[in-house]
Parts: structure tokens; sequence; C-alpha cells
């Protein structure tokens, strides 16, 4: 009796989360851009807009840069968190992210994105 009202209990859980969404954490290792943490950040970003449809297009950010972050990826990141806002009627607030050096990946950077992921993830 038990494992039935357990299989119960546990199916009742898994039928109210069908529809969240889950965003990965995001790590860069090391001061250099990691090709795997722009993978894991645009898979993000598609699996945001797949949630939310309603014809919302997210670029696929890429860096430019050699060594740090280059602007054009900065301006990427801001302008998709600047469109999930728009599309949930600015209901969350995103910080602006920026990399605080020019020659390395700033852990403030990284930090900023995975927050903004954390708060779009609870608001989804």
């Amino acid at each position: 009796m038990r494992s039935i009202i357990g299989l119960l209990f546990l199916g009742m859980l898994l039928s109210l989360n069908a529809e969240a969404v889950y965003l990965r954490y995001c790590p860069n290792l090391g001061n250099t851009f990691s090709l795997g943490f722009g993978f894991c950040v645009n898979n993000n970003f598609s699996e945001v807009s797949r949630t939310l449809g309603q014809g919302i297009f997210l670029r696929s950010c890429h860096n430019t840069s050699s060594h740090g972050i280059s602007m054009i990826y900065e301006h990427c990141i801001n302008e998709n968190f600047s469109k999930i806002a728009n599309a949930l009627d600015h209901q969350v607030f995103f910080r602006f992210c920026n990399n605080a050096s020019n020659h390395e990946v700033s852990w403030f950077f990284v930090n900023c994105i995975n927050e903004n992921f954390d708060r779009l993830e609870r608001e989804l």
C-alpha cells in the first residue's frame, strides 16, 4: 500500500513540473573563454526560446576574442536577456553583464550570466 501511495505522489510531482524549464549552470574553467561555456550559454538560450515560443528569436552568441570577451559577445548576451524580459512583460529583472577585463574572462561576467539564468528558471 505504501509503495502505491509513494508512486502516486511521485507521479503528481512529476506532472506538476512537466512544463518546467531546466537551465544549466555554465562554468568557465580558467581565465580564457572556454567553448564549453559558450555552448552551455547558447543551449540555455535555445531552451528558453523553445519554452517561451511566442515567436521570440534569441541569437546564438559567439565570442570573437582570442583572449577575453568581445564586445559583440557581451552585446549578444545582454540583447538576448533584454528580449526575454520583453517577452515576459518585464516581470523579471536581469542584470546587465559586462566583462571587467580586456584580456581574460572575469568571474563576475560568468556569475552575472548564471544569476540571470537562475532568475529566469525560477520565473518559468
